[in-house]
């Protein structure tokens, strides 16, 4: 055991020398389409009917990655956030709206872990998008009572503790 420690401790040490102690935060955009033409969407646009845009933000570092993906549905102003606000997205805490969601022996609830994310809203539309393959969805909420999805979806919400507001969110309307 103490071994394996301290070639952990080596590893860490040559590391550091390539890699930065902060994370390094990218971000892609993904859209889906729902009907209609593919167009590209322009930064600082309202988006479009029959669109959403998904863009996928990982922050990298030494001893994590994480993967989460900002949402914005038609109507919405897509501005992609900035690094600092991507930090911020992904650490920000959030309360889980199930605890467990999908249809019948359809387990998803790990597959929407990385669209968690403080100021998204789930809908249908997105849920039939990311999974085709099951048409009725339900989740069980806190007091395990087993419900159907809301058709206007649900949106992530912030710890009560958290400090995070809407703008910093990048939700826009």
């Amino acid at each position: 055991m103490m071994c394996c420690r301290r070639i952990q401790k080596i590893k860490r040490h040559a590391l550091s020398f390539v890699y930065s102690e902060e994370p390094i935060v990218q971000h892609q955009q993904h859209i889906l389409y729902t009907g209609g033409f593919e167009v590209p969407i322009p930064w600082q646009t309202i988006v479009p009917n029959h669109v959403i845009i998904a863009e996928l933000i990982e922050s990298i570092s030494l001893d994590n990655v994480v993967r989460k993906y900002k949402v914005w549905h038609a109507g919405d102003l897509y501005i992609p956030p900035s690094d600092v606000q991507c930090n911020t997205l992904i650490n920000t805490p959030y309360v889980t709206p199930w605890i467990w969601i999908g249809e019948d022996d359809n387990d998803m609830t790990n597959k929407l872990t990385p669209f968690l994310l403080a100021g998204n809203r789930i809908t249908c539309e997105l849920l039939e998008k990311l999974f085709p393959e099951i048409y009725i969805w339900t989740y069980m909420d806190s007091t395990l009572n087993i419900i159907d999805f809301p058709e206007e979806g649900i949106t992530i919400e912030c710890c009560p503790n958290s400090k995070l507001s809407d703008e910093n969110a990048g939700v826009q309307k």
